[in-house]
């Protein structure tokens, strides 16, 4: 009876992320190399002429410090001349390090100068660990009106 019952719990922890070892549960990650920019899309409405601004979370939980490398826009558009000139990286608070369990926030801004029906970009953040080298990414889309 008690084999089954610790069966039983066992199967209920790891569906629910925890692992049983001698009837003690404890927490395990779900991924060793944790680095999350959030949110996966910014949506961006203003008349033309006018800017919005709106933030991106990067957070480290990875277990090292990130060496950030880039934080850019890439244009995505049909036509690429002006895609990415209507978005911008207004500020971000990261500098060339961020530490472990350490988070920074990236202000995008939306400025287009003409009404345009939809444009698109990406908010693009590389980074550099000794164990990994990675890049993690936000859609932006954006829409003005007269």
């Amino acid at each position: 009876m008690r084999k089954s019952i610790l069966s039983v719990l066992s199967m209920l922890c790891l569906f629910a992320g925890l692992a049983v070892s001698a009837g003690t549960a404890f927490a395990q990650s779900s991924s060793p190399n944790d680095v999350t920019l959030t949110p996966e899309k910014l949506f961006f409405s203003v008349a033309a002429g006018k800017s919005a601004t709106a933030p991106a979370v990067l957070k480290n939980h990875s277990g090292a410090a990130l060496q950030i490398t880039k934080i850019d826009i890439v244009g995505v558009c049909a036509n690429p001349s002006n895609c990415t000139t209507q978005f911008h990286v207004v500020s971000h608070g990261c500098g060339a390090t961020l530490k472990n369990g350490g988070s920074c926030t990236i202000n995008v801004e939306f400025a287009p100068e003409a009404v345009v029906e939809t444009a698109h970009a990406v908010l693009r953040v590389g980074f550099n660990t000794s164990s990994l080298g990675q890049i993690r990414t936000v859609a932006l889309t954006g829409v003005s009106r007269p």
